[in-house]
């Protein structure tokens, strides 16, 4: 009986250890998330005064970039850390109306009117929340992030490839 107790844990053991080795295992990383606060409230703090003249807030726009990249860098860097890395890329890209494309309207037109201010707003924190809700999904390891990039009816629907799940 012992025999066939000690068998069942071995085998038990073996299978858990097979199935944790093929898992990815993702880290909390309590910088990275501070990282991801401190630049959406510097991003929306330019956001917010870009009805001024850029060349009044240049530097402080270089300032913040150079930390957008950092934060990119760094989290490129990190393992199994893709998901959370392509946020940073799309907030980084001129092309895209976010950060770095805003920042590029507002030094081409030298001031941002009301209105165009409010909708960057909107998608900025936005996609910053999303940052951060992967990060915090991290230590948690519950719930979904919901993307900004999903079409707005569906939250009612499953989970689409526009949702990631937090690392487990």
């Amino acid at each position: 009986m012992f025999l066939t107790l000690g068998l069942v844990a071995a085998v038990a053991a073996g299978s858990a250890a097979c199935r944790s080795s093929k898992e990815k295992t993702y880290s909390f990383d309590p910088a990275a998330h501070q990282r991801a606060v401190e630049l959406k409230s510097e991003a929306l703090g330019l956001v917010a005064i870009s009805g001024e003249p850029f060349g009044r807030h240049a530097e402080s726009v270089q300032a913040t970039n150079a930390k957008l990249e950092q934060a990119y860098e760094l989290s490129a860097a990190a393992p199994d850390n893709e998901v959370v890395a392509a946020q940073w890329a799309v907030m980084k890209d001129p092309g895209r109306d976010l950060y770095a494309g805003f920042v590029n309207s507002w030094r081409g037109a030298g001031r941002i009117d009301e209105a165009t201010r409010q909708a960057a707003t909107g998608r900025i924190t936005a996609r910053f929340d999303y940052i951060l809700c992967l990060e915090a999904a991290k230590r948690t390891k519950a719930g979904r992030c919901k993307s900004p990039d999903a079409a707005p009816d569906s939250a009612a629907s499953p989970a689409t490839a526009e949702d990631a799940s937090p690392p487990a």
